[in-house]
């Protein structure tokens, strides 16, 4: 028998480039999805060869769902955290409500920014989510972050979705230290074309186990490499169980 895991084993950050006087994200350039994959395939197939549409003087939207994180971090023994999310495009930010006590906190909620007529550089905008604790009135500490330009969300599917995926959380964008992993639904709407902001398939997503395949769902960037790590357990013998 054998446990199977994933380990990351991270390094520094790609180049990217960044908007809105955030970092640049941990991957490709402003909209290229060049060496991020998602379950080992490449994010976005052929659609990432194509160029971006002009977005210059469109009203658009970033919808990003946040509904779990796992495995968080503590720097301390035995301690817990109130974790709370900030989503944050370019100079406007959004906060989910604190969760208390646990390190693998369920959020379940929806943040959704608008931009109303964008300037051309709009695709190179950050899309970061944080995790931070909000303990005993220490507020906003951060535990760890992941960053992804709206460029690559748009062109990651035909609806312009990440649906469900699974994200790294580092430390900062040049320490490769992971600090847990995050559950996001993200998607980068054009309102003239890609319709309505209300929620579409995640309104059944009940968060349990049956869709939670975090390997198959892991969105991986340049900078951390992932392996299978196996436990391998021999057991020989045992002696004084109880009739």
């Amino acid at each position: 028998d054998y446990v199977h895991e994933a380990a990351a084993n991270a390094g520094g950050g790609g180049d990217g480039g960044g908007g809105g006087g955030a970092d640049a994200p941990m991957g490709g350039g402003p909209g290229s999805p060049a060496g991020i994959t998602v379950g080992g395939k490449p994010l976005g197939g052929r659609a990432r060869l194509q160029p971006l549409p002009t977005c210059e003087g469109q009203d658009f939207a970033v919808r990003v769902k946040v509904h779990r994180a796992k495995n968080l971090q503590s720097t301390q023994e035995d301690k817990l955290y109130n974790p709370k999310c900030v989503v944050t495009v370019g100079n406007k930010t959004k906060k989910t409500e604190t969760v208390k006590g646990t390190l693998d906190p369920i959020f379940d909620e929806e943040v959704v920014l608008q931009f109303p007529s964008v300037k051309a550089s709009f695709w190179t905008q950050v899309i970061s989510v944080t995790v931070a604790d909000d303990f005993l009135g220490v507020r906003n500490t951060t535990i760890g972050s992941m960053q992804i330009d709206c460029g690559t969300v748009y062109r990651s599917s035909p609806d312009h979705r990440l649906g469900r995926k699974w994200f790294v959380l580092f430390r900062s964008v040049t320490e490769g230290n992971v600090m847990g992993y995050i559950k996001l639904s993200i998607a980068v709407l054009n309102l003239r074309t890609d319709g309505a902001l209300a929620d579409d398939d995640d309104a059944d997503d009940d968060d349990d186990d049956k869709d939670d395949d975090m390997i198959a769902n892991l969105v991986s960037v340049p900078g951390a490499a992932f392996e299978e790590v196996f436990l391998h357990c021999n057991f020989v013998r045992a002696e004084g169980i109880p009739k």
